[in-house]
């Protein structure tokens, strides 16, 4: 058998049933592997965020995976409530004006964490003539950002976390967390954070949970709680109505 070009989705390697059974189990990934995820990234791949600190733009992360695993090889996904089947979300209460969010904007409205399970499928290999079977990668991550919409949050807290589960399993961009990135920044301007606040549960529906309009009986819309632009007051999340001449809301 040949070896494996990286770019070569590893689930392709063509296998009798007979030599599935004669390959060793392996937690460790072909040196081949080792050495692409460990490689550097292109410098357009980096990027310094507002408080001094060098950061990694999120599709080259995928990137590399896509070049390392092939597509399909891996997913990541939000971790769940078994409960409710809700995504594992946690706010860390209203964030004052005075702070600044990760674009570094006064006024962020909160502060999230999520939780993201990242998955690399087994897969065979062959090295120094013998033949593995790479039993897979299951491991868990949070991260949290601050942002003025929700989206942005889950989706930059999401990123966050893919990216630091990959420098810890994988060493991919792990230079760039040690500070060792080529014209990156190593020491950090801090911004002054608010006093702490008792963190909270709270739940992000999921498809099928919305409740229907009581005015019109049609679909609603999950709106997070925030600040009222107009009246300074907080308010609290709920449903509204998606045709907004109703103007008929739900209590989440």
């Amino acid at each position: 058998m040949q070896a494996l070009p990286l770019t070569q989705n590893p689930m392709n390697l063509n296998l009798t049933a007979e030599e599935k059974k004669k390959a060793l189990d392996t937690h460790f990934l072909p040196k081949r592997m080792q050495e692409k995820l460990a490689e550097e990234l292109p410098a357009a791949a980096l990027s310094t965020r507002f408080d001094g600190l060098s950061s990694i733009k999120p599709i080259y992360v995928t990137e590399r995976l896509n070049e390392v695993f092939g597509h399909g090889g891996w997913r990541k996904t939000y971790l769940c409530d078994g409960s409710n089947n809700h995504y594992q979300v946690f706010t860390v209460g209203q964030t004052p004006s005075s702070r600044k969010d990760t674009e570094g904007n006064d006024g962020a409205v909160g502060h999230i964490v999520v939780g993201i399970e990242f998955v690399v499928f087994p897969f065979h290999y062959e090295e120094n003539g013998a033949l593995y079977r790479f039993t897979g990668i299951t491991v868990d991550g949070y991260a949290g950002n601050t942002n003025k919409d929700i989206g942005d949050m889950l989706k930059g807290a999401t990123s966050d976390a893919l990216g630091k589960l990959c420098a810890e399993h994988l060493d991919l961009g792990a230079y760039v967390y040690k500070g060792l990135a080529k014209g990156g920044a190593s020491k950090p301007t801090y911004v002054k954070q608010p006093e702490k606040v008792q963190p909270v549960r709270i739940s992000i529906p999921t498809l099928g949970d919305t409740p229907s309009c009581p005015k019109c009986h049609g679909e609603t819309s999950f709106v997070q709680g925030g600040t009222a632009r107009a009246t300074g007051k907080p308010y609290d999340a709920f449903y509204a109505c998606k045709d907004r001449s109703c103007r008929g809301s739900v209590k989440a």
